[in-house]
């Protein structure tokens, strides 16, 4: 999960933890791996992602509105090579 978001494992962690304390994630057992757990979303945990996905596409577009594709794509190289420059440093 850490390498897919481009996170250390100890990050993604931290907020694995905090989110089982909230109870919206569970830890289980791994029967692929004795001591990496899996990350099972809870009953609370799915209605709060069913509530995300129904806000988001309202909110994405409200965030948005008035930014061209030319800013955004200007944005994208910005922020690529910010990336760049911080995992060289």
């Amino acid at each position: 999960m850490a390498r897919t978001m481009g996170q250390t494992r100890q990050s993604v962690q931290r907020i694995a933890n905090e989110l089982e304390k909230l109870a919206i994630v569970s830890f289980e057992d791994n029967p692929d791996h004795k001591t990496a757990k899996l990350i099972e979303r809870t009953e609370k945990g799915a209605q709060l992602f069913e509530r995300l996905s129904e806000l988001l596409p309202a909110w994405s577009d409200a965030a948005l509105e008035g930014i061209t594709e030319q800013e955004l794509a200007t944005t994208l190289k910005v922020v690529a090579k910010l990336v760049t420059h911080f995992e060289k440093s």
